[in-house]
């Protein structure tokens, strides 16, 4: 009997929505960051996001930045994960 190498298609599944997830993570932080950068807007994703940043500061605390930079580059780990999962 031969062994097969092939990653059935429901594990394939798990492992496109795994790295789709991390990707759509990294970019949202980083077009969030980007246009309160660039414009200074106070909402983000048309107004479903609110801009909040530290007192006294520019650097934004909330939304997907805020998420993505308290575990310090999120969507990449779960990228990278999905990538070694098969």
């Amino acid at each position: 009997a031969r062994a097969t190498t092939e990653m059935p298609a429901w594990a394939s599944a798990i492992t496109v929505l795994v790295f789709v997830s991390g990707w759509v993570l990294t970019r949202g932080a980083n077009m969030q960051n980007f246009c309160y950068k660039m414009w200074g807007e106070p909402t983000f994703l048309c107004g479903l996001v609110r801009n909040e940043t530290v007192p006294g500061t520019r650097i934004l605390c909330s939304g997907w930045w805020g998420l993505a930079r308290h575990v310090n580059y999120c969507g990449e780990i779960i990228q990278a994960i999905a990538l070694a999962l098969p």
